[in-house]
């Protein structure tokens, strides 16, 4: 019989390669990049109807069946550290676990909402970070500085939330960059999430030529995921995974919502 793990004098012994595989998991190896329908319109899909995106997700979503990573949560790389016997992270100042605290500002509805949550946080003392797109909409840029002054972070989501930054060739996604250099140097912004966490190698590799942080990983989500919910380098490259499920998933599964 073939045995994937056994205990041998007290440790974890694996018959496969345990690096490997968890490279696999976090890279997401194991998938194609997902690639949504929204980036092959000739225009900006925020121009279709919400109610009518919402009923097409619902759709989709219906007869999807994901045995892997399992929604919403999967352990599996986190698992793959326990049996290469990874350590533990270490949280700055000794803490036993770290909060990363998103919003992703799509469009100008989201711009006016921002202010709202922001409240929240301020009261609480709660620094977040908000990530623009820096193209479609116009940037609150005292917003963006209260952002700052609380303590938290601005990042950047794309030039335009049209999902095809992912599927450009590296020179255009490195001209888009470059595009919004102003921005980035004003609020000194060092982080991305990719606009509907569209993801490719190619946009990891450029990314890591400007940014420091990106956030473009689910745990587990839609089209794949990395199956951990601790940070790890991609090369030069911070990679902080989405260990929350996004909005429109909770939506087209049909979870119930407040608006705030």
């Amino acid at each position: 019989a073939c045995v994937a793990v056994a205990e041998e004098n007290g440790r974890l012994c694996a018959g496969f390669d345990v690096e490997d595989a968890l490279e696999s998991l976090r890279s997401e190896r194991y998938r194609s990049p997902a690639k949504p329908i929204t980036r092959l319109l000739p225009f900006h899909y925020h121009r279709i109807p919400g109610a009518f995106r919402l009923r097409v997700g619902q759709i989709l979503t219906a007869g999807e069946r994901r045995p892997f990573p399992r929604w919403p949560i999967d352990p599996s790389a986190d698992a793959l550290r326990w049996i290469a016997g990874h350590p533990v992270p270490a949280w700055p100042g000794g803490k036993p676990f770290g909060l990363f605290l998103t919003h992703d500002v799509d469009g100008a509805q989201g711009m006016a909402l921002a202010s709202k949550l922001f409240e929240i946080e301020a009261g609480a003392c709660v620094p977040a970070v908000y990530n623009i797109v820096t193209s479609t909409y116009p940037v609150d840029r005292g917003f963006a500085r209260a952002v700052q002054a609380l303590g938290g972070e601005i990042g950047w989501h794309g030039d335009l939330h049209d999902n095809r930054i992912a599927f450009d060739a590296e020179v255009g996604i490195r001209r888009r960059i470059e595009g919004a250099r102003g921005f980035l140097e004003e609020f000194n912004v060092t982080g991305f999430r990719s606009p509907s966490l569209c993801r490719t190698p190619a946009l990891f590799r450029v990314v890591a030529e400007r940014f420091r942080w990106d956030s473009s990983v689910p745990d587990t989500g839609e089209g794949g995921g990395c199956a951990t919910v601790v940070p790890w380098r991609m090369g030069k490259l911070l990679e902080l995974p989405v260990s929350m499920p996004q909005d429109a998933d909770l939506l087209f599964r049909r979870y119930p919502w407040k608006e705030i």
